[in-house]
Protein backbone atom coordinates (compact mmCIF):
# COMPACT_ATOMS: atom_id res chain seq x y z
CA UNK A 1 0.00 0.00 0.00
CA UNK A 2 1.03 3.45 -0.69
CA UNK A 3 2.39 6.29 1.90
CA UNK A 4 -0.64 8.33 0.92
CA UNK A 5 -3.07 5.24 1.09
CA UNK A 6 -1.70 4.61 5.06
CA UNK A 7 -2.41 8.05 5.43
CA UNK A 8 -5.74 8.37 4.25
CA UNK A 9 -6.51 5.55 6.97
CA UNK A 10 -4.22 7.31 10.05
CA UNK A 11 -7.08 8.85 11.66
CA UNK A 12 -9.53 5.82 11.45
CA UNK A 13 -7.05 3.63 12.38
CA UNK A 14 -6.11 4.95 15.75
CA UNK A 15 -9.43 5.66 16.42
CA UNK A 16 -10.07 2.31 16.44
CA UNK A 17 -6.82 1.07 17.53
CA UNK A 18 -8.04 3.46 20.85
CA UNK A 19 -11.96 1.49 20.93
CA UNK A 20 -9.93 -2.05 20.76
CA UNK A 21 -7.63 -1.42 22.72
CA UNK A 22 -11.10 -0.84 25.55
CA UNK A 23 -12.75 -4.32 24.32
CA UNK A 24 -12.62 -6.38 27.28
CA UNK A 25 -10.16 -9.53 27.73
CA UNK A 26 -10.59 -12.66 29.22
CA UNK A 27 -9.35 -11.85 32.58
CA UNK A 28 -11.74 -9.07 32.59
CA UNK A 29 -14.61 -11.98 31.70
CA UNK A 30 -13.51 -13.84 34.55
CA UNK A 31 -13.67 -11.21 37.01
CA UNK A 32 -17.49 -10.84 35.62
CA UNK A 33 -18.24 -14.65 36.00
CA UNK A 34 -16.65 -14.24 39.62
CA UNK A 35 -19.23 -11.87 40.92
CA UNK A 36 -22.34 -13.17 43.03
CA UNK A 37 -25.23 -10.30 42.08
CA UNK A 38 -25.99 -7.55 39.73
CA UNK A 39 -24.83 -4.89 41.96
CA UNK A 40 -21.54 -6.49 41.75
CA UNK A 41 -21.70 -7.16 38.51
CA UNK A 42 -22.57 -3.76 37.42
CA UNK A 43 -19.77 -2.08 39.90
CA UNK A 44 -17.39 -3.92 38.72
CA UNK A 45 -18.49 -3.41 34.91
CA UNK A 46 -18.23 0.18 35.58
CA UNK A 47 -14.44 -0.15 36.26
CA UNK A 48 -14.11 -1.68 32.83
CA UNK A 49 -14.44 0.99 30.57
CA UNK A 50 -18.01 0.94 30.70
CA UNK A 51 -17.86 3.66 33.43
CA UNK A 52 -19.82 6.09 31.44
CA UNK A 53 -22.97 3.78 30.20
CA UNK A 54 -22.79 2.15 33.87
CA UNK A 55 -23.09 5.93 35.27
CA UNK A 56 -26.14 7.10 32.67
CA UNK A 57 -27.94 3.64 33.49
CA UNK A 58 -27.96 4.14 36.96
CA UNK A 59 -28.90 7.58 36.85
CA UNK A 60 -31.89 7.17 34.50
CA UNK A 61 -33.36 4.66 37.15
CA UNK A 62 -32.64 6.79 40.22
CA UNK A 63 -29.32 4.79 41.41
CA UNK A 64 -31.76 1.45 42.08
CA UNK A 65 -31.13 -1.92 40.52
CA UNK A 66 -31.77 -1.78 36.42
CA UNK A 67 -34.19 -4.40 34.86
CA UNK A 68 -32.48 -6.55 32.38
CA UNK A 69 -34.86 -4.60 29.81
CA UNK A 70 -32.53 -1.33 30.64
CA UNK A 71 -29.66 -2.82 30.78
CA UNK A 72 -29.85 -4.21 27.30
CA UNK A 73 -31.37 -0.47 25.80
CA UNK A 74 -27.78 0.66 27.68
CA UNK A 75 -25.69 -2.01 26.06
CA UNK A 76 -27.55 -0.75 22.94
CA UNK A 77 -26.87 3.05 23.45
CA UNK A 78 -23.22 2.08 23.81
CA UNK A 79 -23.15 0.84 20.24
CA UNK A 80 -25.03 2.93 18.24
CA UNK A 81 -22.88 6.14 19.98
CA UNK A 82 -19.64 4.72 18.69
CA UNK A 83 -21.04 3.94 15.50
CA UNK A 84 -22.11 7.34 14.89
CA UNK A 85 -18.89 8.72 16.13
CA UNK A 86 -16.92 5.83 13.28
CA UNK A 87 -19.04 7.09 10.65
CA UNK A 88 -18.07 10.94 10.91
CA UNK A 89 -14.37 9.44 10.31
CA UNK A 90 -12.57 11.31 7.86
CA UNK A 91 -12.07 8.11 5.46
CA UNK A 92 -12.45 9.12 1.60
CA UNK A 93 -16.00 9.58 0.37
CA UNK A 94 -16.60 6.40 -1.80
CA UNK A 95 -15.38 4.44 2.10
CA UNK A 96 -17.99 6.61 3.56
CA UNK A 97 -20.27 5.24 1.13
CA UNK A 98 -19.62 2.16 1.43
CA UNK A 99 -19.68 2.23 5.46
CA UNK A 100 -22.92 3.91 5.51
CA UNK A 101 -24.58 1.12 3.31
CA UNK A 102 -22.51 -1.92 5.94
CA UNK A 103 -24.21 0.27 8.73
CA UNK A 104 -27.30 -0.21 7.27
CA UNK A 105 -27.23 -3.89 8.62
CA UNK A 106 -28.47 -2.50 11.90
CA UNK A 107 -31.64 -1.30 10.20
CA UNK A 108 -32.13 -4.64 8.97
CA UNK A 109 -31.30 -6.69 11.68
CA UNK A 110 -34.04 -4.54 13.86
CA UNK A 111 -36.65 -4.87 10.64
CA UNK A 112 -36.25 -8.72 11.51
CA UNK A 113 -37.02 -8.45 14.99
CA UNK A 114 -39.54 -6.64 14.27
CA UNK A 115 -41.06 -8.67 11.93
CA UNK A 116 -40.30 -11.98 13.26
CA UNK A 117 -42.00 -10.24 16.78
CA UNK A 118 -45.19 -10.10 14.15
CA UNK A 119 -45.02 -13.79 13.42
CA UNK A 120 -43.92 -14.99 17.09
CA UNK A 121 -46.75 -13.01 18.83
CA UNK A 122 -44.17 -11.40 20.90
CA UNK A 123 -45.08 -8.33 22.95
CA UNK A 124 -43.96 -4.89 20.94
CA UNK A 125 -42.15 -3.78 24.88
CA UNK A 126 -39.82 -6.84 24.77
CA UNK A 127 -38.72 -5.91 21.07
CA UNK A 128 -37.79 -1.89 21.82
CA UNK A 129 -34.76 -2.84 23.45
CA UNK A 130 -33.29 -4.15 20.80
CA UNK A 131 -34.19 -1.62 17.76
CA UNK A 132 -30.39 -0.12 17.14
CA UNK A 133 -29.58 1.97 14.58
CA UNK A 134 -26.64 4.61 13.06
CA UNK A 135 -28.17 6.87 11.68
CA UNK A 136 -30.75 8.93 13.54
CA UNK A 137 -33.66 9.33 10.30
CA UNK A 138 -34.06 5.17 10.05
CA UNK A 139 -34.43 4.96 14.03
CA UNK A 140 -37.99 6.67 13.81
CA UNK A 141 -38.34 4.93 10.84
CA UNK A 142 -38.30 1.73 12.83
CA UNK A 143 -40.27 2.85 15.64
CA UNK A 144 -42.78 3.59 13.40
CA UNK A 145 -42.61 -0.01 11.84
CA UNK A 146 -42.82 -1.16 15.65
CA UNK A 147 -46.41 0.46 16.14
CA UNK A 148 -47.89 -0.55 12.98
CA UNK A 149 -50.22 -3.24 13.21
CA UNK A 150 -50.74 -3.88 9.42
CA UNK A 151 -48.01 -6.37 7.98
CA UNK A 152 -48.68 -4.60 4.43
CA UNK A 153 -48.04 -0.72 5.23
CA UNK A 154 -44.96 -2.23 7.18
CA UNK A 155 -43.58 -3.52 3.89
CA UNK A 156 -44.44 -0.47 2.38
CA UNK A 157 -41.63 0.70 4.19
CA UNK A 158 -39.05 -0.62 2.74
CA UNK A 159 -37.59 -0.79 -0.55
CA UNK A 160 -38.99 -2.51 -3.85
CA UNK A 161 -36.67 -5.39 -3.99
CA UNK A 162 -37.35 -6.08 -0.44
CA UNK A 163 -40.96 -5.98 -1.03
CA UNK A 164 -41.32 -8.16 -3.80
CA UNK A 165 -38.77 -10.97 -1.89
CA UNK A 166 -41.06 -10.44 1.11
CA UNK A 167 -44.43 -10.56 -0.68
CA UNK A 168 -45.41 -13.55 0.92
CA UNK A 169 -45.92 -11.85 4.41
CA UNK A 170 -48.82 -9.89 2.72
CA UNK A 171 -51.11 -12.88 3.16
CA UNK A 172 -51.91 -12.83 6.46
CA UNK A 173 -54.00 -15.90 7.13
CA UNK A 174 -50.57 -18.05 6.61
CA UNK A 175 -48.68 -15.95 8.85
CA UNK A 176 -46.65 -17.75 11.59
CA UNK A 177 -43.70 -18.24 13.50
CA UNK A 178 -42.54 -20.95 10.52
CA UNK A 179 -41.83 -18.25 8.41
CA UNK A 180 -38.98 -17.02 10.16
CA UNK A 181 -35.93 -18.63 8.59
CA UNK A 182 -37.27 -17.57 5.15
CA UNK A 183 -37.80 -13.88 6.72
CA UNK A 184 -33.95 -13.73 7.71
CA UNK A 185 -32.63 -15.20 4.87
CA UNK A 186 -34.38 -12.88 2.45
CA UNK A 187 -33.48 -9.81 4.58
CA UNK A 188 -29.96 -10.85 4.58
CA UNK A 189 -29.97 -11.67 0.74
CA UNK A 190 -30.76 -8.48 -0.08
CA UNK A 191 -28.42 -6.44 2.14
CA UNK A 192 -25.60 -8.60 1.45
CA UNK A 193 -26.49 -7.95 -2.34
CA UNK A 194 -26.41 -4.41 -1.71
CA UNK A 195 -23.16 -4.73 0.31
CA UNK A 196 -21.58 -6.67 -2.49
CA UNK A 197 -22.29 -4.24 -4.91
CA UNK A 198 -21.31 -1.42 -3.32
CA UNK A 199 -18.07 -2.22 -2.11
CA UNK A 200 -17.42 -2.65 -6.04
CA UNK A 201 -16.81 1.13 -6.18
CA UNK A 202 -13.96 0.57 -3.73
CA UNK A 203 -10.24 0.75 -4.91
CA UNK A 204 -8.97 -2.46 -5.45
CA UNK A 205 -7.05 -3.16 -2.48
CA UNK A 206 -9.68 -2.22 -0.06
CA UNK A 207 -12.17 -3.47 -1.97
CA UNK A 208 -9.84 -7.15 -1.29
CA UNK A 209 -9.72 -6.49 2.21
CA UNK A 210 -13.33 -5.50 2.28
CA UNK A 211 -14.37 -8.79 0.56
CA UNK A 212 -12.52 -10.88 2.72
CA UNK A 213 -13.78 -10.22 5.45
CA UNK A 214 -17.99 -9.86 4.33
CA UNK A 215 -17.46 -12.81 2.18
CA UNK A 216 -16.23 -14.59 4.74
CA UNK A 217 -19.40 -13.43 6.76
CA UNK A 218 -21.44 -14.45 3.92
CA UNK A 219 -19.58 -17.75 2.97
CA UNK A 220 -20.51 -18.74 6.44
CA UNK A 221 -24.34 -17.81 6.88
CA UNK A 222 -24.70 -20.26 3.55
CA UNK A 223 -22.87 -23.27 4.99
CA UNK A 224 -25.09 -22.59 8.30
CA UNK A 225 -28.12 -22.43 6.22
CA UNK A 226 -26.89 -25.42 4.48
CA UNK A 227 -25.97 -27.50 7.28
CA UNK A 228 -29.58 -26.41 9.12
CA UNK A 229 -31.40 -28.03 5.86
CA UNK A 230 -29.60 -30.78 6.22
CA UNK A 231 -30.40 -32.05 9.71
CA UNK A 232 -34.33 -30.66 8.97
CA UNK A 233 -34.08 -32.45 5.99
CA UNK A 234 -35.43 -29.40 3.50
CA UNK A 235 -35.40 -30.41 0.04
CA UNK A 236 -32.36 -28.55 -2.57
CA UNK A 237 -34.59 -26.29 -3.94
CA UNK A 238 -35.94 -24.55 -0.96
CA UNK A 239 -32.55 -24.46 0.38
CA UNK A 240 -30.74 -22.57 -2.80
CA UNK A 241 -33.61 -20.06 -2.74
CA UNK A 242 -33.02 -19.13 0.97
CA UNK A 243 -28.79 -18.57 0.18
CA UNK A 244 -27.42 -15.09 -0.41
CA UNK A 245 -26.02 -15.81 -4.53
CA UNK A 246 -22.39 -14.25 -3.69
CA UNK A 247 -20.00 -17.18 -3.43
CA UNK A 248 -16.90 -15.91 -2.32
CA UNK A 249 -15.13 -19.43 -1.43
CA UNK A 250 -17.66 -22.21 -1.87
CA UNK A 251 -19.33 -21.83 -5.45
CA UNK A 252 -16.94 -25.08 -6.93
CA UNK A 253 -18.50 -26.97 -4.03
CA UNK A 254 -22.20 -25.70 -3.60
CA UNK A 255 -23.79 -27.82 -5.90
CA UNK A 256 -22.22 -30.99 -4.46
CA UNK A 257 -23.09 -29.48 -0.73
CA UNK A 258 -26.99 -28.97 -1.72
CA UNK A 259 -27.24 -32.71 -3.32
CA UNK A 260 -25.54 -34.80 -0.50
CA UNK A 261 -28.53 -35.83 2.48
CA UNK A 262 -26.85 -35.24 5.63
CA UNK A 263 -24.64 -32.61 7.26
CA UNK A 264 -21.76 -35.17 8.12
CA UNK A 265 -21.67 -35.74 4.06
CA UNK A 266 -21.20 -31.48 4.03
CA UNK A 267 -18.68 -31.39 6.22
CA UNK A 268 -16.56 -34.09 4.77
CA UNK A 269 -16.82 -31.86 1.65
CA UNK A 270 -15.71 -28.37 3.47
CA UNK A 271 -12.94 -30.32 5.49
CA UNK A 272 -10.58 -30.69 2.23
CA UNK A 273 -11.62 -26.32 1.77
CA UNK A 274 -9.93 -23.04 3.16
CA UNK A 275 -13.30 -24.07 5.69
CA UNK A 276 -11.23 -27.14 7.39
CA UNK A 277 -10.83 -25.32 10.71
CA UNK A 278 -14.46 -24.57 11.79
CA UNK A 279 -15.28 -27.77 9.80
CA UNK A 280 -13.19 -29.66 12.36
CA UNK A 281 -14.95 -27.84 15.20
CA UNK A 282 -18.06 -28.86 14.07
CA UNK A 283 -17.12 -32.57 13.55
CA UNK A 284 -15.37 -32.29 17.40
CA UNK A 285 -18.89 -31.11 18.86
CA UNK A 286 -20.88 -33.50 17.46
CA UNK A 287 -18.62 -36.42 18.35
CA UNK A 288 -18.82 -35.38 21.96
CA UNK A 289 -22.50 -34.47 21.70
CA UNK A 290 -23.87 -36.42 18.53
CA UNK A 291 -25.68 -33.12 17.69
CA UNK A 292 -24.90 -30.47 15.35
CA UNK A 293 -27.48 -28.37 16.65
CA UNK A 294 -25.01 -26.01 18.05
CA UNK A 295 -22.65 -25.66 15.05
CA UNK A 296 -23.96 -21.40 15.03
CA UNK A 297 -21.65 -21.31 18.01
CA UNK A 298 -18.22 -23.07 16.53
CA UNK A 299 -19.32 -21.23 12.98
CA UNK A 300 -19.55 -17.83 14.81
CA UNK A 301 -16.08 -18.10 16.41
CA UNK A 302 -14.71 -19.19 13.63
CA UNK A 303 -15.41 -16.09 12.33
CA UNK A 304 -14.43 -13.91 15.06
CA UNK A 305 -10.69 -15.37 15.18
CA UNK A 306 -10.58 -14.82 11.60
CA UNK A 307 -12.11 -11.19 11.74
CA UNK A 308 -9.51 -10.65 15.14
CA UNK A 309 -6.90 -12.08 11.98
CA UNK A 310 -7.63 -9.70 9.48
CA UNK A 311 -7.28 -6.67 11.72
CA UNK A 312 -4.19 -7.91 13.68
CA UNK A 313 -2.34 -8.78 10.22
CA UNK A 314 -3.35 -5.11 8.00
CA UNK A 315 -3.08 -2.47 9.76
CA UNK A 316 -4.54 0.47 7.24
CA UNK A 317 -7.99 -1.24 5.11
CA UNK A 318 -11.23 -0.07 4.90
CA UNK A 319 -12.45 -3.61 6.79
CA UNK A 320 -11.49 -2.24 9.83
CA UNK A 321 -14.11 -0.24 10.70
CA UNK A 322 -16.87 -4.08 9.99
CA UNK A 323 -14.09 -5.67 11.85
CA UNK A 324 -14.21 -4.01 14.94
CA UNK A 325 -17.91 -3.88 14.81
CA UNK A 326 -18.26 -7.65 14.79
CA UNK A 327 -16.03 -7.85 17.40
CA UNK A 328 -17.81 -5.09 19.56
CA UNK A 329 -21.15 -6.66 19.21
CA UNK A 330 -19.96 -10.26 20.52
CA UNK A 331 -18.50 -7.97 23.77
CA UNK A 332 -21.97 -7.01 24.30
CA UNK A 333 -23.71 -9.93 23.34
CA UNK A 334 -21.25 -11.63 26.15
CA UNK A 335 -22.80 -9.15 28.64
CA UNK A 336 -26.02 -9.64 28.00
CA UNK A 337 -25.45 -13.78 28.61
CA UNK A 338 -23.33 -13.14 32.17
Amino acid sequence: MSTTGAMTYAYIYAKIRALSSNLLHLADYEQLLSTSTAEEFLRLLGTLRYEDTINELLANTGGSLPTLRQFDQALTWQLTHQMKKLITSAVPPKTREFISTYLDRYFYESLKAIIESRLAKIPKDRVKPFILVAKPEQEETLYQLLETENMGLLLDALPSDLQDKLSFLQDTEQLSDKMIPRVESMIDRYFFQQVWKKSSQLSGYDRANVRKIVGLQIDLINIEIILRSKILKVSSDLVEDMLIPIYYRIKDILSTMLNLRTAQEVLNVLHDTIYQEVTDRIREHYEQTQSLQGFQRRIKEFYLVQVQRSIRGNAFHAGLLIGFLALKENELRNLRII
